[in-house]
Formats: structure tokens, C-alpha cells, sequence
């Protein structure tokens, strides 16, 4: 039995506000920082955490010692758990650019950069665990989808001519929209467009908002 499950099994059968008084809280706060660990897929760990008491692992540590659960006896689960946090934090964040050929004549760059998330598809981590060759077999069903999906237009940024697949930093693959390889590419897509209100970069604001509209 997981961890999580084992957490799940001992809590299902405690008030959870005795638990956390156990854990040494004098208020009821602290439930919710339990069920968090209960249901995260991490227990926690990675959530940042800190309420003068505990960090996420010694919250962690803590629930399981008054549960009564030897948390030493799932190291190797906890280990596999932080490694595939670093790998989620490390690995390339490969993804697919949408080449419209775009040259700015009169568009506005506050525009632009608000909508620039369009032409950037992002790859899920599952997707770049995967082999590398199907990797490139589900972005080519990706492209074919997307053209279609587009009917070969992307708004403000013109007719789409091709794609280009950005599996690690500095190389990538060309694609034409109905999927097929066209060979390796030695243009990287254009940087996005930024707008920044003093230090601050507020261009993924912008973007968030627009592609919740559109979507």
C-alpha cells in the first residue's frame, strides 16, 4: 500500500481536529494543510509551505508519527516522488511554435505580446517522458489537429506556413501542417514579445486573460 492510501485508511476513521490538535495546533487552521496532503498526488511536499509549526515535510513526518505510520518504511516511495519533481522542474520544456512567417508593420506590441501564447503550444510532461520517436508521432497528430482546428489562420499573426518542434534547447524539427517531417531546422522560433510595467513582466498576465476568452 502507497503512502497516500495508508494516510487515507488511518484518517478515515479520526476527526481530523483531533488530529491536528495531536499534531500540537490549538486551532482547526491546519485542517485543510491534512486533507492537501491526502489528496496531492506529492503529499504536500512541494506546496511551499510553512505556519510557525512545520515545514511540508515535517508536517508530513508529523501526521504520520501521530497516525502511527513508520514513514521510514517509504522512503523509497518519498524518493521517487522528489525525483520526479526534479525532473518535472529540469527537463526541457519542449513545445511546438507556430510559424506564420509574422512580420509586425502596424500591429500593436501591446497587442502582440497579449497574444502571443498562440503560436507557443506547450508540451505536458507526459508527453516529453515519453521515447523521443513518439514524441514526434504525437506532435504530428498534434499539427494536423491544430491546422485543422485553426482552418490554417492564426488570427493576428497571418496564414500558418509550418511548425516547428523544439524538443531540447537550440534544435528542432520542422513540420509541414499536415504533419509531414520536413527535416531539421536551423531557424529558432522568434522570442515573445514582452511588455513590462516598471521591473515587472506582466505579458503572461495578458496572455492568461486573452486565452481564457478564447478558450
Amino acid at each position: 500500500m502507497k503512502l497516500q492510501q495508508e494516510l487515507q485508511l488511518r484518517l478515515s476513521t479520526c476527526n481530523l481536529k483531533d488530529i491536528c490538535h495531536l499534531m500540537g495546533y490549538k486551532d482547526d487552521r491546519s485542517v485543510t494543510r491534512v486533507r492537501d496532503v491526502v489528496t496531492d498526488p506529492c503529499l504536500g511536499l512541494f506546496k511551499g509551505g510553512y505556519d510557525l509549526k512545520f515545514n511540508d515535510a515535517e508536517f508530513l513526518s508529523k501526521l504520520c508519527s501521530v497516525l502511527g505510520i513508520d514513514i521510514n518504511e517509504f522512503k523509497a516511495e518519498l524518493d521517487a516522488i522528489h525525483a520526479e519533481h526534479d525532473d518535472r522542474r529540469d527537463r526541457f520544456k519542449s513545445y511546438v511554435f507556430v510559424d506564420t512567417g509574422f512580420k509586425r508593420t502596424t500591429q500593436p506590441i501591446f497587442a502582440l505580446a497579449g497574444l502571443s501564447w498562440q503560436r507557443y503550444i506547450r508540451l505536458e510532461y507526459e508527453v516529453r517522458i515519453q521515447p523521443f520517436s513518439e514524441q514526434v508521432v504525437y506532435v504530428q497528430r498534434l499539427i494536423k489537429s491544430h491546422y485543422e482546428k485553426q482552418n490554417g489562420q492564426l488570427g493576428i499573426w497571418g496564414d500558418i506556413k509550418k511548425y516547428l518542434f523544439v524538443y531540447t534547447e537550440g534544435e528542432q524539427l520542422e513540420i509541414s501542417p499536415d504533419g509531414i517531417i520536413l527535416g531539421e531546422s536551423d531557424t529558432s522560433p522568434i522570442d515573445e514579445p514582452s511588455l513590462t510595467v516598471g521591473n515587472t513582466e506582466i505579458t503572461f498576465v495578458i496572455s492568461d486573460i486573452n486565452s481564457m476568452k478564447e478558450g
